[in-house]
């Protein structure tokens, strides 16, 4: 997993929170965004996918993380909703591998987040857009505030919005930020007000519906 700190060119304090950005294991950007695949093989993660159907995602032999992108960018209808939705694609996929759907309040939600960014899982969530709809994304990344006296707080998901364009040398393309009056919020995550904020400088206001997780059967 990848850790990118914020600095303003002085000495940091480690008494003062710091933003640090932290993206998945086996990810690099220093060009175009690649992963490791399982051969131990670096490999484009946002190849022109359009043309691939959706069950030819689900039938190559590749890593769990390009099926999901796959089917994140060839058929939006097609994704799965419910929890038993996504165990059933997955016993078709990849017979290891379970989704969990992380239903925390967002203050916990960054110790969970964390941990399945770093193992070889993968993470993706739903948001209610205006206009748009509902849509689902990739995520590479999160943005937390670290302190030395307390747990990490979540700010930010860093994702791959299949309708925004790659950017170069970058792991995401929008980010989903959470306003601050939540961190206090005891409540569900789900349907929570977010900003949604693409790289260009567009934004829009809109709710998480879902945060699933994909990891290896224990």
């Amino acid at each position: 997993m990848a850790f990118f700190g914020s600095t303003d060119g002085q000495i940091n304090d480690p008494f003062k929170p710091q933003l640090q950005h932290s993206f998945m294991k086996g990810l690099r950007f220093d060009t175009e965004v690649e992963y490791l695949d399982e051969q131990g093989q670096w490999r484009l993660l946002c190849p022109d996918v359009n043309d691939v159907p959706a069950y030819v995602a689900a039938q190559i032999r590749a890593s769990l993380l390009e099926r999901v992108h796959m089917l994140l960018n060839s058929n939006q209808p097609a994704v799965p909703e419910t929890m038993q939705q996504w165990q059933l694609w997955l016993e078709d996929a990849a017979q290891y591998y379970q989704a969990q759907a992380l239903n925390s309040p967002l203050p916990a939600l960054a110790a969970p987040l964390l941990k399945g960014l770093s193992s070889d899982g993968v993470i993706v969530v739903q948001l209610a857009l205006p206009k748009d709809g509902k849509r689902w994304m990739l995520v590479t990344g999160v943005e937390c505030e670290h302190s030395a006296s307390d747990l990490p707080k979540l700010r930010s998901l860093l994702v791959l919005d299949p309708q925004e364009p790659a950017v170069w040398a970058c792991g995401h393309n929008a980010r989903v930020t959470f306003l601050i009056q939540s961190q206090i919020d005891s409540a569900a995550l789900q349907h929570k007000l977010c900003i949604y904020r693409s790289l260009d400088g567009g934004y829009l206001a809109c709710r998480v519906r879902r945060i699933v997780v994909i990891q290896a059967r224990l």
